[in-house]
């Protein structure tokens, strides 16, 4: 009786089973894969998605520092969060796909078919999440960042899956993709599409209107994004999705000086409560966006103190008074402005970026007054801290080299000044000055050795405690181990900051002076070269010391005043040329005139005075200063400029002139002329003396001498070359002909007096001899720098100068190479990494970089050039900016 029971069982599930196959299209089967599918594969599959988007919105920290993106999920680091999760989703969805699909059509009924019976006979599946499982797969594919596999899906539901609901949401999710890709056209598209659909779901105009200002967010198209924004705001049901559309919307008003707008739109993000991060940036962002004109700042300033004063937000405490001093600077309180931006880089530990832009906002308060002493040394800071992205970077790096430039033209007139009023007192007084500064070095020392014992015994009480502690470890926690037992913890924190302080994780975090770390790390590696009597002088303690650099003789007080005199006509050219401020470039010429009357820049000094007082509109003091250079010196280039309205035009053709004359010279040589190019080499020499081409011609003269008259002639005329254009580069090719001559038999006889070898000067000679005036000099002992050339509007120069740091972080972690970009011109920049002691280390980076696939991939080659360039060459391309000619040099100099 069992046994007959037993088979029919079977025999049902055996039935019903056969008829779910996946190659039936029946009424049980479509049920029994729709169940199964829905409630068991695709469910967890779905869940599993859900965890990694949780993982996702938790695990991912927003940069308040830059304008948030639409979605968290577009950040890169993101993929990782949640990868696991993504990948059992896609498990899931594709065990359902093979599982359940049912691509077999329905037993065709006889019976006329309704509209409905005929969309039914038309699907590509006939399992009814079949649909939703491609679209989990591509969602899951999307996050893990694999997007070009998730376009496939998304796709797929498109074009198979049309009749269904899912179709929209692929048409979403394929937008939201191709943006990620920077398919930016396809996605407008797709968006248009959605956008002109009369059947779309209201349900999803939110999001709709979120991927879309996501698409205009992503090309910066901030005006195009704001009405996206304010659409996304209103159709968006969930209220954390709102906030973030609003801190977004904020952020855009706040870009573009829409203030009033800002602040309302930060007090509502304040007023939905999301996240703490980020009410606490719409806090500080509101501060910074608030107008005195607009209303009261007492209520915004009250909260941000109520802030400042909350324990839980003591490493925010920078960022705190960082928005108060914005609101005080803002109702022009300057004083409680300059002292909440010093509290605010004070008391910031981790954020280096909120630290550059506390001292950039104490640096441009002090240039604005100008006080320039104090804005160098907060421009100087900020350098120290701010990051290469950031928009300014290279306007303040340029501002703060300028400024560094400026500041030690001063001190050296400070120093030299207060060293010649030193020298000038009595001896006794002179030694009481000096033995108080040694008296104050000492007292400062024994300070430090106090303190240093007292940490010395506050450790050492530190260590009794933890021994007591494990002695005892009912009083301990049970004997965990110290990171598992918070109360340890606490007492390690509380002895750490009582006796270093808040310090920020990093090398050397004992010192507070990394430059005393940097001038230590610099002394080990430098030869020891000092003698004794060096060393003796170096001890900050000794009379001697000081007294190396006080000017007690006639020989080195005249060396302070023409450092003073050097100092001030620099000073004077920065204030003119880089800074502008005319009233500050006058005086300070004035000055120098004044102190030093026969000074050898007195000429030049009366000459931009003519031009600086002509700018400030001061006629008379600009004529003053033209009439003296007339009358004192007649002669003068400047006196020419300024009685003859030609005078720099005729500059201009005489050279062109000489030019001329020099390719008629070059040509007699090449014709074998020698007699007429000695003649023209003595014309030019009379009549057109210190021309820029006289290294050339002289050189010509003389390789035309050792033709005419022999070589013994020739010598003497190439060593007056080297003597009187040392600099130059003929200078170089006169020493490699003499130093060529050395191995020939010279013989008086004109015509047999060099042998064969001589062919090779005579070839070396000629194209020498055929170049146009030098500009750049090859010498490959000098120091160099590796430079792109870089298309302004063509190129994204962060990312390439990202890139490139990028890639000496990874390639060369010991070598602190300097990266940095400076304008050309108003087409082209240049990116420079600096610096290689020589030739031969400059062209093994150039190779080593071109070699690396990352650093200009998705960069056009015809958009910049690669070059080598030695530092004087650099400086100067940078005066001429002819990119051409230096092109041709590297060509020839260094492939």
């Amino acid at each position: 009786m069992y046994k007959q029971y037993y088979i029919l069982i079977v025999f049902i599930i055996l039935f019903i089973f056969s008829g779910c196959s996946t190659k039936k299209n029946t009424i049980l089967s479509r049920s029994y894969h729709n169940l199964t599918a829905h409630y068991n594969t695709y469910f967890n599959g779905n869940e599993s998605l859900k965890d990694g988007v949780k993982k996702i919105s938790t695990g991912f920290k927003d940069n308040y520092n830059k304008t948030l993106p639409a979605f968290t999920h577009s950040d890169p680091s993101t993929a990782q969060l949640a990868s696991s999760d993504m990948d059992i989703a896609i498990k899931k969805a594709s065990k359902a796909i093979t599982m359940h699909s049912i691509r077999v059509k329905p037993n065709k009924k006889k019976t006329a078919k309704t509209k409905k019976q005929k969309a039914f006979m038309k699907k590509n599946d006939y399992c009814n999440w079949i649909d939703d499982c491609y679209l989990l797969m591509g969602k899951a594919n999307f996050y893990k960042h694999e997007f070009y596999t998730a376009a496939e899906s998304f796709e797929f539901v498109i074009s198979k899956f049309n009749t269904e609901q899912t179709r929209y949401q692929a048409m979403m999710w394929l937008a939201k993709n191709n943006n990620e890709l920077g398919r930016y056209i396809k996605s407008k598209e797709i968006l248009d599409q959605i956008d002109g659909e009369r059947k779309f779901p209201k349900k999803y105009k939110g999001e709709v209107a979120a991927i879309f200002a996501d698409y205009y967010l992503k090309q910066k198209k901030y005006d195009d994004a704001i009405p996206q924004l304010l659409t996304a705001i209103e159709k968006t049901k969930k209220k954390k999705d709102r906030a973030r559309y609003k801190f977004i919307l904020a952020q855009l008003y706040q870009n573009v000086n829409e203030s009033s707008k800002a602040t309302k739109l930060y007090a509502d993000v304040i007023k939905m409560n999301p996240n703490y991060e980020m009410v606490f940036n719409a806090q500080i962002n509101r501060s910074a966006s608030f107008e005195s004109s607009y209303g009261n700042s007492k209520e915004i300033k009250k909260q941000l103190n109520k802030m400042i004063r909350d324990d839980k937000n003591i490493d925010y405490l920078d960022q705190l008074y960082y928005a108060v001093a914005n609101i005080y600077k803002k109702e022009g309180n300057e004083k409680e402005a300059i002292e909440n931006y010093k509290l605010s880089a004070e008391k910031s530990v981790s954020n280096d970026y909120q630290k550059a832009i506390s001292f950039l906002a104490l640096a441009d308060i002090y240039y604005s007054k100008p006080i320039y002493k104090n804005a160098q040394a907060y421009y100087d800071s900020t350098m120290s801290f701010l990051p290469t992205d950031h928009p300014d970077y290279t306007k303040i790096s340029l501002l703060s080299a300028n400024l560094n430039e400026l500041i030690t033209h001063a001190n050296v007139i400070q120093f030299q000044d207060s060293v010649q009023l030193i020298a000038k007192m009595s001896e006794k007084d002179r030694n009481n000055l000096i033995d108080g500064i040694i008296e104050k070095i000492k007292e400062e020392e024994r300070r430090q050795q106090e303190e240093l014992q007292q940490q010395q015994i506050n450790s050492m009480i530190f260590n009794q405690n933890q021994q007591n502690s494990k002695l005892n470890p009912e009083n301990s926690g049970g004997g965990k181990w110290y990171f598992y037992n918070q109360g340890m913890i606490g007492v390690g924190m509380s002895e750490f900051k009582r006796k270093w302080g808040t310090r920020k994780l990093e090398d050397n975090w004992r010192r507070k002076n990394k430059a005393i770390v940097m001038s230590d790390t610099f002394a080990e590696n430098t030869e020891q070269t000092s003698t004794e009597s060096n060393k003796k002088t170096s001890n900050t303690k000794s009379r001697e010391f000081y007294l190396t650099e006080i000017p007690l003789t006639d020989s080195m007080m005249l060396a302070s005043n023409e450092k003073i005199v050097d100092a001030y006509f620099n000073l004077g050219k920065v204030y003119k040329e880089k800074f502008l401020d005319y009233k500050l470039a006058i005086s300070t010429f004035e000055e120098l005139n004044k102190r030093f009357p026969e000074n050898e820049y007195l000429l030049t000094s009366y000459y931009y005075l003519y031009q600086l007082n002509k700018l400030e509109n001061n006629q008379p003091r600009s004529d003053f200063y033209k009439n003296l250079i007339i009358e004192k010196y007649p002669d003068s280039k400047y006196t020419k400029a300024l009685t003859n309205p030609n005078y720099l035009k005729e500059i201009e053709e005489g050279q062109k002139k000489i030019f001329n004359i020099y390719a008629e010279a070059y040509s007699d040589y090449e014709n074998e002329n020698y007699i007429k190019v000695l003649e023209t080499c003595n014309f030019v020499e009379n009549q057109y003396a210190d021309n820029a081409l006289s290294p050339k011609f002289r050189f010509l003269k003389a390789i035309s001498k050792g033709k005419v008259n022999g070589p013994s002639e020739m010598i003497i005329e190439l060593k007056s070359v080297i003597s009187d254009f040392p600099k130059d580069g003929v200078a170089e090719y006169a020493k490699n002909v003499l130093a060529k001559m050395k191995t020939l038999d010279i013989k008086d006889e004109s015509g047999n007096s060099i042998t064969s070898e001589s062919i090779d000067i005579e070839e070396k000679t000629d194209s020498i001899a055929s170049k146009e005036p030098e500009l750049y000099n090859l010498n490959e002992s000098e120091v160099h720098f590796y430079m792109i050339i870089a298309a302004t509007k063509k190129i994204d120069e962060n990312r390439l100068q990202f890139n490139i740091i990028n890639f000496n972080t990874d390639k060369y972690p010991k070598t602190d190479y300097n990266t940095s970009t400076v304008e050309l011109n108003d087409k082209y920049n240049i990116i420079t990494v600096k610096s290689f002691d020589d030739k031969t280390s400059a062209l093994k980076y150039f190779n080593s970089i071109n070699k690396d696939e990352n650093v200009f991939n998705n960069f056009n080659s015809t958009n910049y050039n690669q070059v080598i360039i030695s530092s004087s060459n650099f400086a100067s391309f940078f005066k001429n900016k002819d990119i051409d000619k230096y092109m041709i040099f590297f060509e020839n100099n260094y492939k």
